[in-house]
């Protein structure tokens, strides 16, 4: 059955989906002419990454940029990785690493390949904040963190690079103890409120963008960022999955902490049942429901259920012609471990 879905996928024979509303991203309401540094990496980036970047990307670079705003970063453990290297000139413009490879480098534990980090902390929680889009033809719709070192779950910290950072600083305020670093914090905050003025940007860690996406999701998903789908007008293209959140990583926790082998086999057989289901929803064009089972697996992150997740998710991916994340997720896999993350660097 899957391999019928399959062919049909690659034919295009399969049922045509209208695609969900797209939300309305911030680079399309507020009116920003580009900058040189836009002018000169857009087309670079799109060769190299196969996406596009929002105006916030490169408003934010040249901020940071001043002598003040980027020692102020670094006073608050922020760090440019992912495709502001390019831009740095760590990854050289001519590098001949792959779409899939320069896709992998800043990329933690718990990045599914619709995160790409753009920013990292280096405390103990794999703390960062990267571009989240549903599909990588569209620009980003919102932005999300996660502590890689503690589990999978995002939070949603706005749609532009500013609110993030933002919002980062402003949860320092708390646990700075050292007057001289507060009141550089403080005035980082200030300097980014006024930037975010001029230009237009919301500091809301749940913009209208934001909510708006929330209320056209699928389903919330192991990550609480959840998936977002294009139905046709009678439903198909999504079909919820026969067991609760709860319900599912108890299958999964017994799996993984099964101490002996018929123990894990029998575990094996309930997600097995619900693997069969998939497959059914796959021949009828609700390919929503492998990629919410797939992106659940990915978020429980144990080894012992691999091989499941590299059945299910890279092919909802095609199915759903998201391909390169089709292939981002089996590269990441290839090359997943907790401690710290990916680095493909080529200077």
């Amino acid at each position: 059955m899957v391999k019928e879905a399959m062919k049909t996928a690659k034919s295009g024979e399969k049922r045509e989906l209208s695609g969900v509303e797209n939300d309305e991203s911030p680079s399309k309401k507020t009116k920003i002419n580009k900058n040189k540094i836009q002018e000169e990496y857009e087309n670079i980036l799109q060769e190299k990454l196969a996406m596009q970047y929002p105006p916030d990307f490169y408003l934010f670079y040249e901020f940071i940029q001043e002598k003040s705003n980027k020692s102020c970063l670094s006073l608050v453990d922020l760090h440019l990785t992912g495709p502001y290297d390019i831009l740095c000139g760590n990854i050289s413009k001519e590098t001949t690493l792959s779409i899939t490879e320069l896709s992998m480098h800043g990329r933690h534990f718990y990045d599914i390949p619709e995160v790409q980090t753009i920013l990292y902390s280096n405390h103990k929680s794999g703390f960062h904040i990267g571009y989240f889009r549903d599909d990588s033809k569209e620009l980003p719709s919102l932005l999300v963190s996660n502590k890689s070192n503690e589990n999978g779950e995002f939070s949603a910290c706005g749609d532009n690079l500013f609110a993030s950072v933002y919002i980062f600083c402003k949860s320092l305020l708390k646990s700075t103890k050292d007057a001289e670093n507060l009141k550089k914090i403080k005035k980082f905050i200030l300097d980014i409120e006024k930037k975010s003025k001029d230009l237009g940007y919301s500091l809301d860690a749940t913009s209208p963008s934001v909510k708006k996406r929330q209320k056209s999701i699928n389903s919330k998903t192991f990550n609480k960022i959840g998936i977002k789908v294009p139905m046709d007008k009678t439903g198909v293209g999504y079909r919820e999955l026969p067991s609760t959140d709860r319900e599912l990583k108890q299958i999964l926790t017994k799996i993984a902490k099964a101490d002996t082998e018929e123990k894990k086999n029998n575990a094996f057989d309930e997600l097995d049942e619900i693997i069969t289901l998939v497959q059914f929803a796959n021949d009828e064009c609700d390919y929503g429901m492998g990629l919410e089972l797939g992106l659940n697996l990915f978020a429980f992150g144990d080894a012992s259920i691999r091989g499941p997740l590299l059945h299910l998710l890279p092919l909802a991916y095609q199915l759903l012609r998201r391909n390169l994340y089709s292939d981002i997720v089996k590269h990441h896999m290839e090359n997943r471990k907790k401690d710290g993350f990916i680095d493909r660097i080529q200077k």
